[in-house]
């Protein structure tokens, strides 16, 4: 990293399927390198296009406010609740509640957008469609509140929900300076004391990125040619995934001064990857042990590589939260 904060790097963009209720086991289903030419939200959006026409159950994708886009809308069906979109939203986000049917004998095109709402105005916001708080044991709180049948502005057909969560501590202060906004494509009626947290994996994603940088060696490799990086990144998630699927058998490798996991939960990636040599020398490979080659002839005498291929540094400025 530079003194102004830049990476040197690619940018890559993960669509991943929560694996379990507990614990940040995220099962990678689709890897893509971000072009040049291209933002991380039409990627994303892409890639939610290829979950759609390959999804085979109902799949809810979280993703932070940065994709709350026209692009990433498009891919959404309204008519269909298959794929459904659970997005974060600025606190600063201007949605517009559905119009009102037009008169009889009206005339001229039907209005698109009725009342609008600015999320941090709250002379603009009107009184929510359902209120509800939910206790915790220490006496702290959460407070939930819901507008329906609301739009973005380029998609007034697209009909959702307004969520706002905010936590209070047990002596009433609230924890965090600002609520959290989130805007829902599914159905308005569901278990809003528990269905907010689904958001909350949107963060698993986030440790697929910080292992695999850390453990399975993503960004160390160093090989000079974009196919080759693109290939590598899909054999690192590879191999995340076969620690995946070792976890229902891995034994709980944890270091001293580790606590146990707790009964009924899978180790961590890193439990599992220190345990996975017993599990690999228990399973086996189908693999044939290697033939001796002798000694190879090399290069000719004289040969002199071609330099590596010149390409034009390209600065991409971080997207703000």
């Amino acid at each position: 990293m530079g003194a102004n904060g830049a990476v040197v790097g690619h940018q890559y963009s993960l669509l991943g399927r929560v694996m379990y209720e507990e614990g940040a086991w995220v099962g990678v289903t689709c890897c893509e390198r971000i072009p040049t030419k291209q933002t991380p939200t039409e990627v994303g959006a892409a890639q939610v296009a290829w979950l759609k026409a390959n999804q085979t159950q109902p799949s809810i994708v979280t993703a932070d406010c940065e994709y709350l886009t026209k692009a990433m809308l498009d891919a959404i069906d309204p008519q269909d609740k298959k794929l459904c979109l659970l997005v974060r939203m600025k606190g600063n986000r201007v949605l517009y509640r559905a119009p009102e049917p037009p008169k009889k004998g009206q005339r001229g095109r039907p209005k698109s957008h009725g009342q609008r709402l600015k999320l941090n105005d709250p002379k603009t916001l009107g009184k929510a469609d359902e209120v509800l708080t939910v206790w915790a044991e220490d006496g702290s709180r959460i407070e939930i509140a819901i507008w329906k049948n609301v739009h973005v502005k380029s998609h007034p057909e697209l009909h959702g929900s307004a969520i706002r969560v905010t936590a209070f501590r047990p002596n009433g202060r609230p924890k965090f300076k600002r609520p959290i906004w989130l805007f829902w494509t599914g159905s308005p009626d569901m278990d809003w004391a528990t269905f907010w947290r689904v958001y909350l994996k949107r963060f698993c994603i986030e440790s697929v990125h910080q292992f695999s940088k850390n453990s399975l060696a993503w960004t160390r490799a160093r090989l000079g040619h974009t196919p080759r990086e693109e290939r590598w990144s899909w054999l690192v998630m590879l191999a995340y995934w076969q620690l995946l699927l070792a976890a229902p058998i891995a034994q709980d490798a944890h270091r001293p001064w580790q606590k146990p996991m707790p009964k009924g939960r899978f180790p961590t990636p890193a439990r599992v990857q220190r345990d996975y040599l017993r599990i690999f020398l228990q399973i086996g490979s189908p693999t044939q042990p290697p033939k001796p080659r002798g000694i190879p002839s090399g290069r000719k005498f004289g040969f002199r590589p071609a330099p590596r291929k010149r390409h034009p540094v390209v600065i991409k400025s971080r997207s703000s939260p």
